[in-house]
């Protein structure tokens, strides 16, 4: 189980920081939460029943630095293909988004970004709904490896481009 201090990565959600573990009543029962707190947010507590295995199952640690190099040494060359389909597309990034695995929003990232650029080169613009996935994953990319690599946000993104 996680513990008060710890900084994790909560799916969908992004690096948050376990700020207690406290007993609720709900009803009848007594229920032990963990409660976080988002980094970018602070304002946005989010409270975790621990007996709740799916809820419990969107935490995970977040990645040391070695694993973060090991990721970016895969991944120099996996370029994501382009989904024609919309709805398809959709389904696959928020699922990216969704799992919090790293290598999946980085891939969307990379998607996102690539099709951004052949479309400028049309003078056109990626639609809402994609400029919002790239936007959101990577949020919590650039959140979870800025706080491991001790970087800011915004320096991320030439960071993950440069290796």
């Amino acid at each position: 189980m996680f513990k008060i201090g710890e900084f994790i990565l909560y799916k969908g959600t992004g690096v948050c920081k376990i700020e207690d573990m406290t007993e609720r009543e709900f009803g009848q029962e007594v229920k032990i939460l963990c409660i976080k707190t988002q980094l970018i947010k602070k304002k946005s507590t989010i409270y975790i029943p621990t007996d709740s295995k799916k809820l419990v199952g969107k935490m995970r640690n977040i990645l040391s630095e070695d694993e973060i190099h090991t990721i970016l040494r895969e991944m120099s060359v996996d370029d994501g293909q382009w989904i024609d389909d919309a709805h398809e597309r959709k389904n696959v990034f928020r699922e990216a988004i969704n799992s919090g695995e790293p290598r999946l929003l980085i891939r969307t990232v990379r998607t996102l970004y690539s099709r951004k650029q052949e479309l400028l080169l049309k003078g056109k613009k990626l639609n809402l709904s994609d400029k919002q996935f790239m936007q959101e994953a990577e949020q919590m990319v650039c959140d979870e490896f800025a706080m491991v690599l001790h970087k800011k946000p915004s320096e991320v993104r030439s960071y993950i481009e440069n290796k």
